[in-house]
């Protein structure tokens, strides 16, 4: 397994851990005993880039960005200790770089190759709403994170990118 991500949960229940070989892996957060291994796409040359959750907001919910550009929503059921695809989006015209969920709203931010910075409102059931093309970088959007009401990207254009949620 060639690890690009690992993600534990804020209740450190679950570590997460997406691969270039385009597997997300799912263990128990305090015995590291594999729980799951969800293949992301059938494509041999695909990988999944990153992965965030955040059980306290969105029980069970798992997103992973892909090369491909795309976004899979994932469930974590903690009864069958099972992970499922429930849904996956197109999010961007090249690779998805980053997801990150906000520590306390339903919001998810996506960055990718395309240097385009994108957030998505994840409250209701279902698909994710774009609700912001943020735009500032020409190149390769490589992470971002959320600090309180803003969110910061750095780019391969050798700029960092900053933002108010409101």
């Amino acid at each position: 397994m060639f690890a690009y991500h690992i993600e534990f949960t804020s209740n450190d229940e679950l570590m997460l851990v997406t691969t270039w070989e385009s597997k997300l892996y799912t263990f128990d957060g305090k015995t590291f005993e594999k729980l799951g291994c969800e293949t992301i796409t059938n494509r041999t040359d695909s990988k999944c880039q990153d992965c965030t959750t955040n059980f306290d907001l969105l029980p069970g919910r798992v997103f992973v960005a892909t090369d491909r550009g795309t976004i899979g929503w994932y469930e974590y059921d903690s009864k069958t200790r099972e992970t499922k695809k429930k849904i996956e989006f197109t999010a961007h015209m090249d690779e998805c770089r980053s997801v990150k969920l906000h520590p306390n709203k339903k919001v998810l931010v996506s960055t990718s190759r395309d240097g385009s910075v994108r957030l998505w409102d994840c409250a209701k059931e279902g698909r994710p709403k774009l609700t912001n093309n943020l735009v500032y970088h020409s190149e390769n959007v490589t992470e971002a994170l959320f600090m309180e009401d803003w969110i910061i990207t750095g780019s391969w254009d050798q700029s960092i990118g900053m933002w108010k949620t409101n």
